[in-house]
């Protein structure tokens, strides 16, 4: 999964990319595809991003990235899966 962020003078909308299609973004979705993907691979910027934007964006996805790979034990009887914090 990847995230495409798009800027222009009006709009700033993120989209999720999965198997080479992109989908409109939502938490809920992220969520799902981080659960079974367990990675966010390196975004997709369109428009006029600052290098500070694309940087604080890298970052947060670097941060996502080790906290769900830190998750090591499968979803239990109950469906939940036990997140160390």
């Amino acid at each position: 999964m990847k995230l495409h962020f798009t800027k222009d003078q009006d709009t700033n909308q993120v989209f999720i990319i999965s198997k080479g299609i992109d989908m409109e973004f939502s938490y809920v979705e992220m969520i799902r595809r981080l659960y079974k993907e367990r990675n966010i691979e390196e975004s997709v910027f369109t428009g006029n991003f600052s290098d500070e934007e694309k940087s604080c964006i890298t970052d947060l996805v670097q941060e996502i990235n080790l906290k769900i790979n830190e998750v090591t034990e499968p979803a239990g009887t109950d469906g939940f899966m036990a997140i160390p914090f």
